[in-house]
This record gives structure tokens, C-alpha cells and sequence, in this order.
């Protein structure tokens, strides 16, 4: 995982090792006799967030839960060791050296099955007996009481205790006890304005509505920049308002061509390359590579040749919103946007939930198909159970070690302090994982103008903060436009469970202790963003650092297939590019300088103005290293520089 220059890395993993997975670090409690213990990360109080958890009442016998069990793998010192030294090795070997043993594999596994549990896999690489069973057996066999809860808006399953387990059997956690807590993607948002796309679909979307993700803003039936001729294919092309609180202002940007895309991170090198570029996320759009390939007509670009979906079955309930299926098309059209003859490979899990996550992770590193993982999704920190944390990271170790580069959106609510839809700050800052683990390379996002050449005007960090702007011919009345508490933007923040890496020390400022993210970024405000389809019928501008980390994956992917360079952990290696010319870093701007129109609010007619500066709450553009950017973009020689 770890740059073999970077022998040091040793003690930034410490931390997150401890958590992929060795029973030395496990808490295991005495359960009523001395050959039982209880798991302490594996029960109600596994949850950080265990306080807030409401209970509804017993959960019904005949609900099925499925469990990942994990027992402990084989010489841990050597895996820390090459991970530190940033060493790859192949899936066999990795089998061989770490995987658990048989034994102990077969001992949980005939457990399980004399508690009358289904045994669904025996996997020594991960090192887990996963199983299945109704709530009346989970119930008697681990010794407690499944209950029905809730968690903000989401329901689901928690135990009213801590698993009991013999102590024979060596476990060292149990995911999927508990099943609330929260994942999401985006939000996504894309304010259009909506244009057909010239060239026919391939298919019609299964769905009888366009990219269920896209919303006006809360509060509002905004519409999209349909004034002074909508969008702008450049900086100030056209501007719906003539008066103005900046000082430069353009309608927001029509979304970038991929042609555009590859100019901005002279990506061009990659044209020629076959990558194996990889996106996880859970549900699967039947339709995203024809909507890819309806998108590239459109923009005369080459088609998406090769797809492969490897998703699990559906879960109804978890996938019948289609909010996942927005995101599935933006990862994918991004990705080959700026990698138009690579594979790509979608890993979409039956649902959000422990359970599922971990199994289709575990998928597409067994599989071994693919360089680099995109995961567009993320959820609080202190929302995670401990023993889903430990087995997800367990697995993004050996992802890290065999090669495989991991990526992680920051987030898209600033430093999670302030809830959708808020008008202040409601809850504490709050980071998102699984961009905070170590193992992941943590994306966060900016906003970047063109000129009448195709050259940048300028590049900022995303933060969004919107004004009300009652007439196009006068700044008198503008005031505070009501959207996310006015503070929607890149994520980034301090995390509470993972030491600092040694490849953050001395870079990173505001901890000194901790992991802080982002570690890089690029385009993510959807003003300034992509030109995509969610619908296969229309194009409209999107964004996010939904868009971001399949973004900077796609280009880790191109590199390492044009270097033929082996990297697993890319973050290390972005952070030895600091001050050469493949970082471009991402500087502070005057309040007031750079400012947007949207559009116009159709109950008010009044213009809605984004200004590109600061961010409303915690997190601050700055020279170097920043919680907005992180180190900045990729730029210059980066396909060819990366990964040495």
C-alpha cells in the first residue's frame, strides 16, 4: 500500500490495521462462563452513533439477516510491514501469506451450522464465514434480542446486546447485526439547463422519469439558467444580470465535453490506453452503458466498448427510489471520459447495508480484474459499526497490497456540520468514510472556469454560497438565498478514528494527530461541471465529488496502465508530487471576485446568484495543503509522473 520509499509508513497505518482486522485489538467482554466472550465491536454500542437510535420494538423472527463473521488472518507483522513499504504483491500470494487458515475457517463455519445458521461462503483470503438466517435463530445462537429501530429517517435492525460467541472459535467481529446505518450518494445536483441529446438512444431508460437524483433546490422551484441564453460555453459568454455583487460573473457553464475534460488535465495520453478501471457502489441502471454510448454520440467521442456489470441482485426496497442509478451513470461517463478505451467494471451491491457492502467489496478484490476502485458514496464516520469499519478496511488492505488503488468521495455538505436543507449549523462537523481511512484516496472538489480559448480562467475551490438577486439591472436587495444552510461544497475534515498517515506529516495542517481529508481534487461544482445523461434523452450539467473520485481514478488507472508502474495506495504517491508541476495547488480567492448565475426562481423571478469563495462553514481554501482541495489537481506530466 504504502510508497517503498516511504519507509515510515509503518506507524501512520498502526491505527488502521488495528481495525482491518487482528484479534490482539478486538475488545472481548466475559460472557456469562469463562468459555464465552462477547464482542464489544459488534453490538448496539458497535454503532458510534448508538445514542440516537430509537427502538421500535422486537423484530420479527421470520426477518433473514445476513452476517459476515471474521476470524483472524495470518501473519499480520509481514502485511503491516509491506503495506508500510508500499509493496505489491498478487492475490496468490496474498492467499498464502495472510489469508486465514482452514481451520479456523471450518471451526466458525460448523458452529454456525450446528446453531442452525446457513453457510453462505467460507473465504480464507478475507478471512470470513459469511451466513444467513432468520432473527429467531441469530437470536439463540449469539445470545441476544433483535430489535427494530430507527436512526435519523432510517429503519432498520439492531441487537439489544453485544454477540456471545465461544471463545474457541477465535472471531473477531460480526458485521451486519445492526443495519441503519446511513449511506448516500451526492446529493448529486444538476441545475440543466436540460438540452436533447442530437443522436438517438440505444435503449429507452427503464424508468419512466429522468435521473431521479436531479431536484430543484429545497424550498424552491428553481429553474435552470434559462435567461440571456442559458448556460455559458465559456467564462461570461453570456450573463443573464447586468448589474452585479462580483466583480466577474458568467451564467454558469453548459457542462464540459469530454474533449474539454481531457484538455483540462492534459489527459490525452490516454486515449490509447486500456485501463481496468473499477466504480462500487449498490443497485445497478440495466441501461448505463447505453446512456454512456448515447452521451458519446452526441459528443462524437469514442463508445464505451467494454462494460462489465457484476452487481448482486437487487434489494427492492434499497433500490427502488433510483437514486443509485444516477450516480452508477455519472461514475461510469466520467470515467470514460477521461479513459475512453478502457473496461469498466460496476460493482453495485444489493443495498447500502453492512452486509452487502462487504460482500461486493470483497467480490471485486477476489476478482482482481480491475487497478483502481471508485466509491462515490460515504456516510458520517460515527455512523459506521466498528466491526463494518474493521472488515471494510481488512479488505481495502488487501486491496492496497495486490494493487488495487482506492478512491473515496469526500462529500458534498462541507464539513457535515450543517444538514440538508438547514439554515444553520445542527450537529458537529462530521467527516465521511470510507474517505477517511487511510487505505483510500480521499477526493474533494473544485470549480473551474474556461476561457473563449479552452484554456482556464481560473480554478477555485467548490463552496457554494447563493444570493437572491430581485432585479438583473441593480444589486439593491440582494440578500441570502435559503439552499443546504447555504453552505453546500466539498467535503473535508479531521477524522476520529484513524491516526495520521506518515505521508500527511508535515503537509497537512489542522491535526496533528489524526487523518484529515481530502488528499486531492477536481471538478465538482455542478455549475462548473460535467456535460452528462441520467436519462439517455437529455444532457444536462452535473457534479459533485460524486464526480471527482471516478474522475482522478480514471486518470490513476490510465497511468498506471501507460507506466506499467505497480501502485496500490495511491495517496502516498500524490502527496511526493507536492510543489512539482502535477499538482496544481488551489488558492483562496477574494470574496466577491467570481460569481454565477443559475437561474431564476420561478416563484420569485428573481436571479440566483452562486459566489465562488469561501466556504460558509468551518473548512478553508489556502495555500497548500487544504480540508477544500487537498493538495490541489492533477496537472502537467501527471500520467507520466505518477507512481514513481
Amino acid at each position: 500500500m504504502k510508497r517503498r520509499h516511504i519507509a515510515t509508513g509503518a506507524v501512520a497505518l498502526t491505527t488502521a490495521i488495528a481495525m482491518a482486522g487482528t484479534g490482539a485489538t478486538m475488545a472481548h467482554a466475559a460472557g456469562n462462563g469463562s468459555d464465552t466472550v462477547r464482542l464489544t465491536n459488534s453490538g448496539r454500542t458497535a454503532l458510534p452513533d448508538h445514542s440516537n437510535l430509537r427502538t421500535l420494538g422486537v423484530a420479527d423472527n421470520t426477518t433473514n439477516v445476513d452476517l459476515s463473521i471474521a476470524v483472524p488472518l495470518r501473519n499480520q507483522a509481514l502485511l503491516d510491514s509491506l503495506l508500510a513499504k508500499g509493496t505489491v504483491i498478487s492475490p496468490a500470494q496474498y492467499k498464502r501469506l495472510f489469508g486465514a487458515s482452514p481451520a479456523s475457517l471450518k471451526k466458525v463455519a460448523d458452529w454456525a451450522k450446528g446453531e442452525g445458521l446457513k453457510v453462505t461462503a467460507k473465504d480464507a483470503a478475507a478471512g470470513v464465514v459469511t451466513v444467513a438466517a432468520p432473527v429467531r435463530t441469530i437470536n439463540k445462537a449469539f445470545s441476544l434480542k433483535m430489535e427494530r429501530v430507527a436512526l435519523g429517517s432510517r429503519t432498520g435492525l439492531a441487537p439489544n446486546n453485544d454477540p456471545q460467541l465461544p471463545k474457541s472459535l477465535g472471531v473477531v467481529n460480526v458485521a451486519g447485526l445492526t443495519t441503519v446505518s446511513s449511506r448516500h450518494t451526492g446529493p448529486i445536483d444538476t441545475f440543466g439547463p436540460e438540452r436533447p441529446l442530437k443522436s438517438a438512444p440505444r435503449s429507452t431508460d427503464r424508468t419512466n422519469s429522468p435521473f431521479s437524483n436531479s431536484r430543484s433546490m429545497p424550498g424552491t422551484k428553481a429553474t435552470a439558467a434559462a435567461v440571456s441564453n442559458d448556460c455559458a460555453s465559456y467564462w461570461g459568454e453570456n450573463v443573464a444580470v447586468s448589474a452585479s455583487k462580483f466583480s466577474s460573473t458568467s451564467n454558469m457553464m453548459c457542462g464540459y465535453s469530454p474533449q474539454q475534460a481531457v484538455r483540462m488535465y492534459n489527459a490525452g495520453g490516454a486515449s490509447k490506453v486500456k485501463a481496468n478501471i473499477g466504480i462500487l457502489l449498490w443497485c445497478a441502471d440495466k441501461d448505463a452503458k447505453a446512456k454512456a454510448n448515447a452521451v458519446s454520440d452526441y459528443y462524437k467521442y469514442p463508445e464505451l466498448a467494454t462494460y462489465n456489470d457484476q452487481s448482486a441482485p437487487e434489494n427492492a426496497q434499497d433500490c427502488a427510489g433510483g437514486d443509485a442509478y444516477g450516480e452508477q451513470n455519472m461514475d461510469i461517463q466520467t470515467s470514460h471520459y477521461m479513459s475512453p478505451q478502457s473496461a469498466i467494471t460496476y460493482y453495485g451491491a444489493s443495498g447500502p447495508t453492512d452486509s452487502a457492502l462487504l460482500s461486493i467489496f470483497n467480490k471485486a478484490v477476489t476478482q482482481h480484474t480491475v487497478t483502481t476502485l471508485s466509491m462515490s458514496w460515504g456516510g458520517d464516520e460515527s455512523g459506521q459499526t466498528t466491526s463494518f469499519k474493521q472488515q471494510f478496511d481488512r479488505t481495502a488492505a488487501r486491496a492496497s497490497v495486490t494493487g488495487i488503488s482506492l478512491f473515496a468521495s469526500s462529500g458534498d455538505m462541507g464539513d457535515g456540520s450543517i444538514v440538508e436543507g438547514g439554515t444553520a449549523p445542527s450537529r458537529s462537523k462530521e467527516p465521511s468514510y470510507p474517505a477517511t481511512s487511510p487505505f483510500f484516496t480521499a477526493v474533494g472538489g473544485t470549480a473551474a472556469a474556461l476561457n473563449a480559448s479552452g484554456g482556464r480562467q481560473f480554478t477555485v475551490g467548490w463552496s457554494t454560497s447563493l444570493w437572491d438577486q430581485p432585479s438583473k439591472s441593480s444589486t439593491t436587495g440582494i440578500t441570502r438565498y435559503p439552499y443546504f444552510g447555504n453552505s453546500v461544497g466539498a467535503g473535508g475534515g479531521v477524522s476520529r478514528d484513524y491516526a495520521q498517515p506518515a505521508w500527511q506529516k508535515g503537509v497537512v495542517t489542522g491535526s496533528t494527530t489524526k487523518r484529515t481529508i481530502p488528499d486531492v481534487s477536481a471538478i465538482a461544482d455542478p455549475a462548473t461541471g460535467l456535460g452528462l445523461t441520467f436519462d439517455g434523452l437529455n444532457l444536462t450539467t452535473s457534479g459533485g465529488t460524486s464526480q471527482s473520485s471516478p474522475l482522478v481514478a480514471a486518470l490513476v488507472a490510465s497511468s498506471k496502465a501507460l507506466t506499467g508502474r505497480q501502485v496500490g495506495n495511491a495517496a502516498p504517491y500524490f502527496y511526493k508530487l507536492k510543489g512539482t508541476t502535477n499538482i496544481t495547488d488551489v488558492k483562496a480567492v477574494t470574496a466577491g471576485k467570481y460569481g454565477m448565475v443559475f437561474g431564476q426562481d420561478s416563484k420569485t423571478g428573481h436571479y440566483v446568484l452562486e459566489g465562488l469563495a469561501q466556504p460558509s462553514d468551518s473548512l478553508r481554501v489556502a495555500t497548500g495543503w487544504d480540508n477544500v482541495t487537498g493538495l490541489g489537481e492533477p496537472s502537467g506530466s501527471f500520467l507520466t509522473s505518477f507512481g514513481k
